[in-house]
């Protein structure tokens, strides 16, 4: 989700943007592998960056012990303006589903999938779907997206961006259906009224606490988006969206 860049690209100041050494090392020991069939020094199937800035090893993404948990998302109506944006400035407009504060450390890592039972709406009305980390201050930083052209009335399935975060203790989970994220796509708005009967969203948590790590730094992007994305969620919105039934599970030792 991050820019799109050259493992060797680098800011003004010489840090690699990506934040990980030795990427055309470890492109010659690729191309020596299966190019050339030589026997070379193992590197990770995938090398995954999480939120804090730090690097992993992973066998498989999303991880073998990702697990979706299911969550009913609060229904009602919302209009197809595309005034909502997803991070910043004149985000957080449309139906909010919230979990309780978190009892302990959650890792969200995988695709969310939304399932969405729309009563009405008008032809190619918008659908779009964020999740969210609402911290002890209530400042919301968006952790996945996901966006649905409708065909009027009907079930919808679709998924959202995968990602890979950590969700502190004392955290919150929120979910938001809306109509827009106008700073990132491009929606053509119907001025008409989205009305969503029911709804849920399977999240994938970790089971397992990662604590190994592997060599590698922040990434520009991540430092840049956690001071620009987040934004301020009215204490009555919260009071008034938090499902008692939203489990967040608490990743364990293992």
């Amino acid at each position: 989700m991050w820019d799109h860049v050259r493992g060797n690209d680098t800011d003004a100041g010489g840090r690699l943007l990506m934040g990980r050494q030795g990427w055309f090392d470890e492109v010659m020991r690729f191309f020596d592998r299966h190019v050339k069939g030589e026997t070379v020094a193992g590197d990770p199937a995938n090398a995954v960056e999480t939120s804090d800035g730090t690097w992993r090893a992973e066998s498989a993404w999303p991880p073998q012990d990702s697990t979706p948990v299911d969550t009913a998302l609060n229904g009602g109506d919302y209009t197809d303006d595309a005034s909502n944006n997803g991070t910043g400035d004149g985000a957080g407009s449309g139906l909010w589903t919230v979990s309780p504060v978190l009892a302990g450390d959650a890792h969200l890592a995988g695709v969310p999938k939304v399932s969405a039972d729309v009563a009405s709406a008008p032809d190619r009305a918008n659908l779009v779907v964020d999740v969210y980390d609402i911290d002890a201050g209530r400042n919301a930083t968006l952790i996945s997206r996901g966006a649905y052209l409708l065909d009027g009335s009907g079930p919808v399935n679709f998924d959202a961006y995968g990602d890979d975060w950590k969700l502190p203790a004392g955290h919150r989970v929120g979910v938001l259906i809306t109509g827009a994220n106008a700073e990132w796509w491009q929606h053509i708005p119907t001025g008409g009224t989205v009305t969503i009967r029911d709804a849920d969203i399977a999240l994938p948590y970790l089971r397992c606490a990662r604590t190994s790590t592997i060599q590698g730094d922040p990434s520009v992007k991540l430092d840049s988006y956690k001071a620009e994305a987040p934004f301020n969620v009215p204490a009555a919105t919260l009071d008034a969206t938090t499902r008692s039934d939203f489990a967040v599970p608490t990743t364990v030792s293992c």
